[in-house]
This record gives C-alpha cells, structure tokens and sequence, in this order.
C-alpha cells in the first residue's frame, strides 16, 4: 500500500507491482474553493522496475474548479527509473471530475499515445476503484473538452491509468517527463 500525503487527509492506494509514473488527483484544501471542495492534487512518481513502492515523487499543479482548464507538470526520471505511465485520479466524499485530452512528453518530444480523450471509450486506459465497490467510473458522452467524450470519475474516487496496447512506458534515468491534460470538478 503506498500512501499519498494530503492536507486535508490521508489517500492510500494500491499500486501495480511494476514501475509506474503517477499523476495523482486526490480531494485536497484549496484556497480557492475551500476544504471539502472537489480539488485536484497531482504528483509525479517513480519506480525502479520490479519494485512494488515508489522510490521519488516531484509534486505538480493542484486541479480545481468548475470549469475546463489546462494543467501542465514536469519531472526529471530519477537514477533507476525505469518504466512509467499517467494514471489520473480523484478521491473525495461528494463530488466528480472530468478529464480529457491527455498527452506525456519525454525530453520535450510529444509521445504519440492512442486514446488521450477517451473518444475510443475505455480503450488504452484501465480504470480501478478507491476501495471495493466504490467510486464509479464513465465514459462522459455529454460533458468534454474537446470531441464528443471525456473520463468522469465520481466519489468517493478511483484512478484511470493510461497503458497504450496495454503496456508501460518507458523511461531512461534524466529524462525529462511533461504531463499535459485538461480537468474540472463539480460545484458540490
């Protein structure tokens, strides 16, 4: 179980046992909407292949707000790094969030990725609930940034993770990693 730090409470989640890059999106304090508020927290995170435990974590923008906005973050892979992948995320008691039009760069060089907005559904992006049974998952039809489509996440929360063909991407040790993707919350 690794633990992610938040100040408005504790996130637990449980990773994959390969080496993975996380963008974290959690129900954090906010100055601008408040405790409680649906609010993003984003971080990258590394891990040596084979490890189950992250071994460095470079913090990123905190997502907020009702409307559509663009979030941008960038890390250095540590020494060891050695596979990564985005996961978007959000946990919280009351509230949704949306996501779209995702893309990841290396080395300032844009990756290629199928499915960054969920045009094609589910495909290329795994999805797993906070906790058995809890948070839902969809594929929005009628809220996006752009296209037809967009990743809801509902409370109490849960991740999607980005595998293109199903595989984590890899990564050399310096490497400089961009995530770029568009995100809003609920009003509640």
């Amino acid at each position: 179980m690794m633990r992610f730090a938040c100040p408005s409470r504790r996130l637990a989640a449980r990773l994959w046992p390969l080496a993975l890059v996380v963008l974290c999106t959690g129900l954090c304090s906010s100055p601008n909407t408040g405790l409680g508020q649906p609010a993003g927290e984003t971080c990258i995170h590394f891990w040596r292949q084979g490890e189950n435990s992250g071994f460095a974590r470079i913090e990123g923008p905190k997502p907020v707000g009702t409307e559509w906005k663009q979030y941008e973050f960038s890390g250095v892979a540590p020494a060891d790094a050695a596979v990564f992948c985005l996961a978007l995320q959000f946990f919280g008691e009351a509230g949704n969030v949306w996501y779209d039009d995702a893309e990841l760069s290396v080395d300032g060089k844009k990756l290629e990725l199928p499915n960054p907005g969920f045009e094609e559904g589910m495909a290329h992006w795994v999805s797993r609930a906070a906790a058995a049974g809890a948070g839902k998952h969809e594929i929005d039809e009628t809220v996006a940034h752009s296209g037809k489509r967009s990743g809801r996440i509902d409370a109490p929360g849960g991740y999607y993770y980005w595998k293109p063909e199903g595989q984590f991407l890899a990564v050399k040790p310096g490497q400089k990693i961009t995530a770029r993707f568009w995100a809003k919350c609920s009003g509640r």
